[in-house]
């Protein structure tokens, strides 16, 4: 039994995980190969102000997701102003409330007079988290390439969640030629 709502738990997150959009922008004519080092500078998330939020964790786990994947692609990572790339992160995560006015089909018969034209409505609640990621040449001073991804249902904080984001932004994101 325990298996079986492990693997229904696992099933649902990767369907929560994967309902997501991702628009990628390139600069028409310049070819992200010709970059060969990067590096990552922090970002900022915006949140609601009753929401606690750890900037300097997501940093630590936004930088090792992107780090990862770059370095799949061939790209080198350094610390120092050097870099051929900048790699900078904006975070928004909102509450989003959809109410809905079920009108006259959707009332019980009424029991009371009181109860005659008492409105009822439907209404859930859920949070969506959009990352954008830019890569900036800074000798051009311009975005050269921007991935916005869009998690409906998720948390920035959810590692997995922030992981499968980074990766599915950068999946077009041309290798480097060596």
């Amino acid at each position: 039994m325990k298996v079986l709502i492990g693997i229904l738990f696992l099933s649902f997150f990767c369907l929560k995980v994967n309902c997501q959009s991702v628009k990628i922008f390139s600069e028409e004519n310049i070819s992200i190969t010709r970059y060969s080092t990067f590096r990552v500078d922090k970002g900022e998330v915006v949140t609601h102000a009753d929401q606690n939020f750890d900037e300097d964790l997501f940093f630590g786990m936004i930088k090792g997701a992107i780090t990862e994947e770059l370095r799949k692609k061939g790209y080198l990572p350094i610390q120092d102003s050097s870099a051929n790339l900048i790699i900078s992160y904006i975070g928004q995560m909102t509450v989003i409330r959809d109410v809905e006015d079920l009108g006259p089909l959707g009332k019980q018969p009424a029991d009371k007079a009181i109860e005659m034209d008492r409105d009822q409505q439907w209404s859930r609640e859920y949070q969506e988290s959009t990352l954008v990621i830019e890569a900036t040449d800074p000798l051009l001073k311009k975005v050269v390439w921007r991935a916005t991804s869009t998690l409906d249902q998720g948390s920035l904080m959810n590692e997995q969640a922030l992981n499968m984001m980074v990766l599915r932004s950068f999946r077009k994101f041309k290798k480097q030629k060596k």
